[in-house]
């Protein structure tokens, strides 16, 4: 990985299978929603790890995906992104603090948030695990 990658980035990598979904004409309104299910089930993942001690959040979160009300493709991509967070991002245990979706001029978009770490847990042992640099932070990480 080289250098530890900022959350926000992270956090369009991992929102991908929703996020480019959205066609380029989506209305902020629109990515804001899609942004806020990236990151509702981002921080349930990283509440469950062992640091956070809240392994619930993800209990609620598949029992309100279980419930028929929400639509089919929409649950099935949610769940599936349960499983991706476990599987390519299971070893990132910041968790979203803050956070605002900013349109740009070219038309682009950048995510600016906060991340939060569990106490005790420094960006140099998170950068051990993700294979990056070794900057500690103490409580919080880089953006």
């Amino acid at each position: 990985m080289g250098s530890f990658r900022k959350l926000s980035e992270t956090l369009f990598a991992f929102g991908e299978p929703l996020l480019s979904q959205l066609g380029d004409d989506a209305p902020l309104p629109v990515r804001k929603q899609s942004m806020q299910l990236v990151i509702t089930v981002w921080n349930a993942g990283a509440m469950a790890m062992p640091e956070w001690g809240e392994p619930e959040l993800v209990r609620q979160l598949e029992q309100t995906l279980a419930q028929a009300a929400l639509a089919s493709p929409m649950r099935d991509l949610l769940q599936q992104m349960l499983v991706r967070r476990r599987e390519l991002f299971g070893s990132d245990p910041r968790a979203v603090g803050e956070w605002a979706l900013i349109p740009q001029a070219d038309a682009g978009w950048v995510l600016r948030c906060s991340a939060h770490l569990p106490v005790g847990t420094t960006h140099a042992r998170i950068s051990e695990n993700l294979g990056g640099s070794t900057q500690p932070v103490g409580e919080r990480a880089p953006t």
